[in-house]
């Protein structure tokens, strides 16, 4: 009997296949035999263990359009993939020679690349057919700046590992968990990815094929109707829809290895689809596989859980400016009949909602009528672990739903869910997880730090209430993540106190003068020197900073900043938690303390 081929993931012929590939087809026996076995109902034939639950035949062809298939990075060891639905039409960075940079950009610099990229397609969204400009037309952050906005959610993407992008294309809201099981979030799913990550992951599985690499990556069309090829095929095998798998690379070994991922709307459907998946590659006998299983290489298959997210897409008109304002002091008003806290000290940049929710017009007002959903708030923990649990913030809260066993006790009725936290008030509320903030270098070199909080409406009914996680007011443990609808961005610049300037005054000092640079001078003498004006502290220093006399210069700065007697008293009631350089430091201010106070308070008016 020749051997014929019925199934060819790069096309349907033979032409494309080399030698070693064409050897793992099955012949015509076999193909016929899984035909008879399936007409005659003997699908369990199919499975090595018939107690194992039957993966069922699609009974219908979801059509969807085909997926955009870029191939990021490409060598004759590896291909890397971006794989993102036809819908997702993101606007394209400008071209180089259309972008006039700011004189401090630092093209070596990471954080000065991303942030003058995300700006400069931001502006071309906004401005269209307008030169880009950073020297006209400078960026400088502020917590009321659009601009300073966009960078801030530029860096939050960054730690989700993601990109932020942008659209002219107008979406709801109401799909965002479809959105976001196909790699792109939006702000109405964001709060979610980082509060309870684990509710949009993706089940990560490497196959080893019996392929040939350089046969599949010899052309950009080749190596397209191979990914779509496998796309449908794993996406006809496990059931589900062909947007929720991604191709993330291909790479050569003796044969061909392909790491892919599921992702869906619920985890526990992701779940229940990789299991099925990873008892199909375990146990299918190697004579009744089929479409691209057939060049399986038998070896143990699992998977493993990774973020979902690709991009945080933005669209022109997600903010609306109109409703943007300053929280200058405490207040309290009602919403959804419950007690609406001000972020006092905190900057909104409003979402533009109303029309986000096509079957909810309600949930938004301001009256306290029935449906009307009740405002709180929501910090950035994602990527900032670390200096959460440094700092000795409840993380734990968060991570391990520590209030769940409460909320079970509270309502025995609530879905057993992982739940997502909110807090009553801002400040020592969600403002404790936002960690150490997003640093911001502007076009003027100057850095500053901002930390960002969502403004949220809850529906009423779908939370339960809890003293723990907060210093302030509650916490609110939120079983349904669509009852959680951010409607504000919270911006506030974190500013540095005395203790603070000390250590970093340690740790610049500890850093040799050929590693100094203006940034790291620059950025400590505008901390000072603001901090000084806000304490009445006279800051004197010399106007050239030079590798030979910096050391001198913070040393003198940190000993007038700390003449102050009420900030002294602050950071000798911190020495004991404090590092050994705040230690030498006091010990230097409590010799010198009474000439310096002398020399550096200000006169009274």
């Amino acid at each position: 009997m020749h051997q014929v081929c019925f199934y060819n993931p790069i096309q349907k012929s033979e032409t494309l296949l080399s030698e070693n590939n064409k050897s793992c087809l099955h012949t015509f026996d076999d193909s016929l035999q899984i035909v008879i076995d399936v007409i005659f109902g003997n699908v369990e034939k199919l499975f090595l263990d018939p107690t194992q639950p039957i993966i069922p035949i699609p009974t219908h062809t979801i059509a969807a359009p085909l997926p955009v298939i870029t191939a990021t990075q490409t060598t004759n060891q590896s291909t890397t993939l971006l794989v993102t639905p036809a819908w997702y039409e993101p606007i394209k960075l400008p071209a180089v020679n259309k972008i006039r940079l700011p004189v401090h950009y630092n093209k070596d610099s990471p954080a000065d690349v991303r942030t003058f990229e995300c700006l400069s397609t931001y502006r071309s969204m906004k401005n269209k057919d307008q030169p880009i400009d950073f020297v006209a037309q400078p960026f400088t952050s502020a917590t009321n700046n659009t601009e300073t906005l966009i960078v801030v959610l530029n860096e939050l993407a960054q730690q989700l590992g993601a990109r932020l992008t942008f659209t002219e294309k107008a979406f709801q809201y109401d799909d965002s968990d479809y959105r976001t099981a196909c790699g792109v979030g939006n702000l109405g799913s964001i709060h979610s990815m980082i509060a309870a990550g684990e509710n949009v992951q993706t089940a990560k599985c490497k196959l080893h094929l019996k392929l040939n690499y350089e046969d599949v990556t010899s052309s950009a069309q080749t190596l397209r109707d191979f990914t779509i090829a496998f796309i449908n095929d794993i996406s006809a095998i496990v059931g589900c829809k062909k947007e929720f798998i991604r191709v993330f690379s291909i790479s050569h070994a003796s044969s061909l290895y392909i790491e892919f991922g599921i992702t869906t709307t619920e985890l526990e459907e992701t779940k229940k689809l990789a299991e099925q998946l990873k008892h199909i590659l375990n146990h299918l006998p190697t004579q009744k596989r089929q479409d691209i299983l057939q060049y399986l290489i038998q070896e143990p298959y699992d998977y493993h859980w990774k973020a979902a997210l690709s991009f945080l897409q933005l669209q022109e008109f997600d903010l609306d400016p109109r409703y943007n304002r300053d929280y200058p002091h405490p207040q309290e008003e009602k919403r959804g009949g419950r007690p609406y806290y001000f972020p006092q000290g905190w900057y909104r940049h409003a979402l533009k909602v109303d029309n986000k929710y096509t079957n909810d017009q309600v949930w938004l007002g301001m009256n306290n009528s029935p449906g009307e959903w009740i405002v709180a708030y929501h910090g950035t923990k994602s990527g900032v672990v670390r200096s959460i649990v440094n700092a000795g913030l409840k993380h734990e809260f968060v991570t391990a739903d520590a209030c769940k066993p409460d909320a079970k006790l509270q309502r025995p009725s609530i879905p057993d869910v992982k739940g997502l936290y909110v807090a009553t008030h801002c400040e020592n509320g969600a403002s404790i997880y936002t960690g150490d903030g997003f640093k911001i270098r502007d076009s003027s070199g100057t850095v500053r730090t901002y930390r960002i909080v969502f403004q949220c409406r809850v529906e009423n009914d779908k939370f339960t209430e809890h003293n723990g996680p907060v210093r302030v007011g509650l916490a609110l443990r939120v079983f349904d993540e669509k009852a959680i609808r951010p409607y504000g961005l919270l911006l506030k610049e974190l500013k540095m106190d005395g203790a603070e300037l000390v250590i970093l005054c340690g740790k610049i000092d500890a850093i040799k003068d050929c590693e100094l640079n203006d940034v790291n001078i620059r950025t400590f003498v505008d901390q000072a020197e603001t901090f000084a004006n806000e304490n009445n502290i006279c800051l004197s220093h010399t106007s050239a900073l030079t590798g030979k006399n910096i050391h001198t210069v913070f040393n003198q700065m940190i000993l007038c900043i700390l003449s102050n007697h009420i900030l002294l008293q602050t950071i000798t009631e911190r020495a004991k938690d404090a590092t050994e350089t705040l230690v030498i430091a006091l010990a230097v201010i409590n010799k010198e303390y009474p000439k310096l106070h002398k020399q550096c308070r200000k006169p009274d008016p």
